[in-house]
């Protein structure tokens, strides 16, 4: 299993802790003339105060790790993410874009998923409990992000980091290596023909978007994954038979990452699967992010725009 556990004893100063608070409030509004800057500003902070943990995660990736979590302890970090004011949240985010810019890859969003929002709420929120996604409280089902897009344009890297976890909700992760390990010849060369229909998830905006493609694809000698278990469409009795064999394969090989305070998740996107099963009675807050290598920091991708001038299609 192609997953690390490091443990770190990565502290933030309360200075360090002050200036994350002050740039962090700006972060959903990256679309501005300072938000480039301000999180180059978070990587290099990040970098300076913990090159051992930077290193760390950068090593893993180099070494061909899927997933990471990361155990961070110490204050005031896991003491402020509790916090009612705000605060708690402005600087988990700002930990989790700062450690994402520092180990290479690009904050960025979508302007028709949570209007361009470079950070995101993963928590069940009222009327929307019965969605199947990020904002429910119904299973979510193993997935990788943003599956209907062109490969260009899906997050490389998910950045997670929790707030808080009264549900002891585990979020579930499967890599793409150990399942196809269980899957035949067959199974594979049906799952990397175009006969699957992909959809776009709940919490993207406008007008219905599917796209025809694979579930899985060849990319430089490696195999990569492009699929949302609980959506996507077989058009042939092969193609939902290879569905049916691949979801077997995941739930199998699937590991369960328990949340607590400050705990981060980074886990590859085109690599891993990862969903939860219902979340339990209480209170769940975790924070997410998408990262690329090809994006700019702060990006806001807009997919309309794109797709009226024939950048981007879609089915």
């Amino acid at each position: 299993m192609s997953i690390a556990h490091l443990d770190t004893p990565f502290r933030i100063t309360r200075p360090l802790a002050a200036h994350f608070a002050d740039a962090c409030i700006h972060l959903n509004h990256a679309d501005e003339p300072w938000g480039r800057d301000t999180l180059r500003t978070l990587g290099n902070r990040t970098r300076e105060c913990a090159p051992d943990l930077v290193e760390q995660v950068r090593q893993q990736l180099a070494a061909g790790a899927s997933c990471m979590a990361l155990r961070i302890a110490g204050t005031p970090l896991t003491s402020c993410l509790n916090t009612a004011d705000g605060a708690g949240r402005m600087l988990g985010a700002a930990t989790l874009l700062g450690l994402s810019m520092a180990v290479g890859f690009h904050p960025f969003g979508f302007r028709q998923e949570r209007a361009g929002a470079l950070i995101h709420d993963v928590l069940p929120e009222p009327g929307a409990e019965a969605r199947v996604s990020s904002s429910g409280r119904v299973q979510f089902d193993l997935h990788a992000d943003c599956a209907y897009l062109d490969r260009a344009l899906r997050p490389e890297i998910l950045a997670f980091i929790c707030l808080h976890d009264e549900t002891g909700t585990e979020t579930e992760i499967a890599t793409l290596a150990d399942v196809l390990e269980e899957l035949s010849e067959d199974i594979v060369h049906q799952l990397a023909l175009p006969d699957y229909i992909h959809r776009a998830p709940a919490s993207f905006s406008g007008e219905t978007r599917e796209r025809l493609s694979s579930i899985i694809d060849r990319v430089d000698g490696r195999w990569e994954i492009k699929v949302a278990t609980h959506s996507c469409e077989p058009r042939t009795e092969g193609a939902r038979h290879a569905l049916g064999a691949l979801i077997e394969s995941a739930r199998k090989q699937r590991q369960a990452c328990r949340w607590a305070p400050g705990q981060i998740l980074m886990l590859k996107n085109r690599e891993c699967l990862h969903g939860r099963r219902a979340i339990r009675p209480g209170a769940r807050h975790l924070l997410r992010c998408y990262g690329s290598t090809t994006q700019a920091p702060g990006a806001i991708v807009d997919l309309e725009a794109m797709t009226s001038s024939g950048q981007h299609h879609s089915r």
